[in-house]
């Protein structure tokens, strides 16, 4: 369904979008964010709402103001984009609320046009906000918004399912990385994340550890073994998936997150990647914690998309170098590190993921300051 369809389903008519009023203009869009510029509120019959909180305006109008507010956001955002679904996600809200000096409940004045981003684009609709009290706003409105939406669209969204860290997998039934945990995510309808290892003749597997000591009982390491020797090998009742073989399982039906692991094969990743993913035209990101990967793909496979994961323990100077030299596509975060400012910052310029999410408690926070979760266990959606 189309937002158009679902505007007219709600039964919801876009006004004209308010004309600027000094010298700005409605809206910017720049690195993929569409920025909106303040917006008060009309009625339906294009009268202004006027009205203070606390004062002369209850709970329950107000409210309804900001939903009203919220729908000539949308109004400029339509004409800004040309179409409302190329809106990927909305980031952020601002509302500014005229309000007595002990009006307290801006919060639920600002739910208005919250649960009006949600009716309309669903998932994509739940933001990070801010909600303040003003003593005056222009023409006495009794709200005043603004919003960022970042517009380009996100070749890798997984959906509310995000993606299954390792696969779907659980006790030794279903071992992580294995393609009977890859079946399930996929029969779950979420994305898959996995990590990739390079034998000692360029094989690409789908394995987590350096050797096979944990997995399969075995002291071969995976960069020193060659890929007939770890044949013998087995991830519960399976052998050790290669790389192609997670592709054929897929066959494009679930965007993929593949996590090079860099031993001292840095140099011989991009010709194994290069081989093991030609012709495949399923969704797909090659990320890992060597900015150094991320660096060649972008010179050496500039079509794939890349990815930098992060951990929280970087100094500002160490991060802020990584990505430079990454350039990438989407981070992939620590979950420790949401709700930090650097965070929201580079939310407005790429996709940021955040793993390993593995129970309820951190779901809640990470769905509010992250794209899309990477998860395992009790983390589950």
């Amino acid at each position: 369904m189309s937002i158009d369809q679902r505007l007219a389903e709600l039964g919801i008519t876009l006004p004209q979008p308010a004309a600027p009023v000094a010298s700005y203009v409605p809206a910017v869009e720049q690195g993929g964010l569409l920025h909106i510029s303040g917006q008060i509120s009309f009625s339906e019959d294009g009268n202004l709402i006027q009205g203070r909180l606390g004062e002369d305006m209850n709970l329950e109008r107000g409210t309804a103001a900001a939903r009203r507010c919220g729908i000539m956001l949308l109004a400029q955002m339509k004409a800004a984009l040309g179409s409302l679904d190329r809106v990927e996600k909305v980031v952020k809200l601002g509302v500014f609320v005229n309000s007595a000096p002990d009006f307290t409940d801006q919060p639920k004045v600002a739910n208005g046009a919250s649960e009006l981003m949600q009716e309309v684009f669903g998932e994509a609709g739940r933001h990070a906000r801010s909600a303040v009290g003003v003593a005056v706003l222009p023409w006495v409105s009794p709200s005043k918004w603004m919003r960022s939406s970042r517009s380009k669209p996100d070749p890798l969204e997984p959906g509310p399912k995000g993606f299954a860290h390792r696969g779907l997998h659980y006790g030794s039934g279903f071992p992580e990385n294995s393609l009977i945990a890859s079946a399930a995510a996929l029969e779950l309808g979420a994305g898959i994340e996995c990590d990739l290892r390079l034998t000692a003749d360029d094989q690409i597997l789908v394995f987590h550890d350096a050797d096979a000591w944990r997995m399969c009982g075995s002291p071969l390491r995976i960069g020193q073994s060659t890929h007939e020797e770890l044949k013998k090998l087995k991830v519960g009742e399976g052998p050790l998936p290669t790389l192609e073989s997670l592709l054929a399982l897929v066959k494009g039906d679930a965007p993929l997150l593949l996590e090079v692991k860099v031993d001292s094969d840095i140099w011989r990743w991009v010709p194994a990647l290069r081989r093991a993913l030609a012709g495949y035209a399923g969704p797909f990101g090659v990320m890992s914690f060597d900015a150094r990967l991320a660096r060649l793909l972008k010179t050496n496979m500039p079509d794939v998309r890349r990815g930098l994961v992060v951990r929280d323990d970087l100094s500002p100077l160490q991060r802020s170098l990584a990505i430079w030299l990454a350039d990438p596509d989407f981070l992939a975060v620590d979950r420790t590190s949401l709700g930090k400012s650097w965070i929201a910052r580079e939310r407005e310029r790429m996709p940021v993921y955040s793993w390993t999410i593995r129970s309820p408690e951190q779901r809640a926070q990470a769905q509010v300051h992250a794209d899309a979760l990477i998860w395992e266990a009790d983390g589950r959606p």
